[in-house]
């Protein structure tokens, strides 16, 4: 995902020294020029995959990333390393847009939001609560970028995102959801459905609701049926309305004979 991030044109400026009249810079901080930063996680600012539900907590200061199971990782760097006390702009892009974000103790609206750009707002802290429930439960991704520039110092091209994912199994006697999505603010889903076995069948559905409750078999999908997929056969579907909500589920075309799947989905923005 690194590819997308392209330094400005222009020279990296000097950041402006605030008025020190409430002690902003009384920390222990040489009070001199400090050049535009950029703090990202993971350290590559590629997307961390299969990232766990629950909060993750970034501290800018010690340059530390948290997972919900209190596991720390290294930022690529941190603001004492940078001279500085704190971040002033940032850019997070999620995979779920009912992922909840606090910038220090000011929460960011979530809903539809998968791309958050913050500018000219001071913080050294920040979280990310990816929602608990989801199949599978640790399927979410994201990055994360701060400065301690007021105006975010990258170009950042966001007109398309995807979010794509693999996944493999066995079948069983009755249906097995096999993933389930939260697809708001993504334009089209796509999912192809592979039966890896040689000769079993696998029968498969692909549903969609607006509450994450009630679900209907989309009628895009064979006609609004549950379709049976032949040994090493496959099935290409791909949204034509923006519902809030996907699943895919396979079960075996005969009770006792268990088939293989691999699916393919991928969610664009």
């Amino acid at each position: 995902m690194s590819e997308i991030f392209k330094e400005l044109n222009k020279p990296t400026q000097p950041n402006p020294q605030p008025q020190n009249n409430l002690g902003f810079l009384s920390q222990g901080i040489t009070q001199q020029s400090i050049t535009n930063q950029i703090i990202t996680y993971p350290t590559n600012a590629e997307r961390k995959e299969d990232a766990e539900a629950g909060v993750w907590t970034f501290d800018f200061k010690k340059g530390i990333a948290k997972n919900p199971s209190g596991l720390g990782e290294d930022m690529s760097s941190s603001l004492e390393k940078i001279h500085d006390v704190r971040c002033r702009s940032a850019l997070i892009i999620v995979s779920d847009a009912d992922a909840k974000i606090k910038i220090g103790d000011r929460k960011m609206p979530y809903d539809h939001s998968l791309v958050h750009l913050i500018q000219n707002l001071e913080f050294d802290s920040l979280e990310i609560d990816f929602p608990t429930g989801r199949t599978p439960a640790n399927n979410f991704e994201f990055v994360v970028l701060a400065s301690n520039s007021p105006i975010f110092p990258l170009l950042i091209d966001i007109s398309q995102q995807h979010f794509r994912d693999k996944y493999t199994g066995s079948s069983a006697s009755s249906y097995t959801v096999i993933c389930d999505l939260h697809t708001g603010g993504y334009d089209q889903i796509m999912f192809t459905i592979e039966n890896t076995h040689a000769s079993n069948g696998l029968t498969a559905k692909i549903e969609f609701s607006e509450d994450a409750t009630d679900y209907y078999i989309d009628p895009n999908f064979n006609l609004g049926s549950e379709l049976t997929i032949a040994g090493l056969g496959k099935s290409v579907y791909a949204s034509s309305i923006k519902h809030h909500f996907y699943r895919v589920s396979v079960k075996n075309q005969t009770s006792a004979s268990n088939s293989s799947y691999k699916i393919h989905q991928n969610c664009i923005r």
